[in-house]
């Protein structure tokens, strides 16, 4: 590592030690890039409270200086489903980025294929009923993917996403 004490340089620690990170955090959570486990307790917030607050581990989650994270409220059905997917897809990527570290972790994996097999159900009842949501997913014949409407248009103009 850049840090390591291997020059002579008087450095005896890493970047890992430097940010924290090296076997355990404050709160106790193992973050051992070496982590050799099957198992782990995972600490997680819901997929919903998860990307709220921008971060889906709950021993991880510090609010910048004294500001605090809004509800969103949709306020239709098809807002609600478009929600629900994107909390899907922010679980799994946070997910992932977890997996990264900690392969070996057979409960993070477990959880993060549950999320993704829920994402799929809720992405096909999203495209079923309205739109779909990437270009690869159009179905019919023609490219018609320009004649519809954008995801972002709505009878009385913009959405609360973009």
């Amino acid at each position: 590592m850049l840090f390591d004490n291997n020059d002579g340089n008087g450095f005896d620690y890493t970047i890992l030690d430097l940010m924290g990170l090296n076997n355990m955090n404050s709160n106790g959570m193992n973050m051992n890039i070496n982590n050799n486990t099957n198992t782990s307790n995972l600490n997680l917030y819901s997929s919903k409270e998860g990307f709220l607050r921008g971060n889906l581990f709950k021993d991880l989650y510090m609010p910048y200086k004294n500001l605090t994270f809004v509800n969103i409220s949709p306020k239709s059905d098809r807002e609600a489903k478009l929600y629900t997917v994107m909390q899907y897809e922010f679980a799994i990527n946070d997910l992932n980025l977890y997996l990264d570290l900690h392969p070996n972790d057979t409960n993070a994996v477990s959880l993060f294929k549950n999320l993704v097999k829920e994402s799929k159900k809720v992405i096909n009842e999203y495209e079923r009923e309205y739109e779909p949501l990437v270009v690869c997913d159009v179905e019919s014949n023609t490219f018609d993917w320009i004649e519809e409407p954008w995801s972002w248009d709505k009878e009385n103009g913009g959405g609360m996403y973009v």
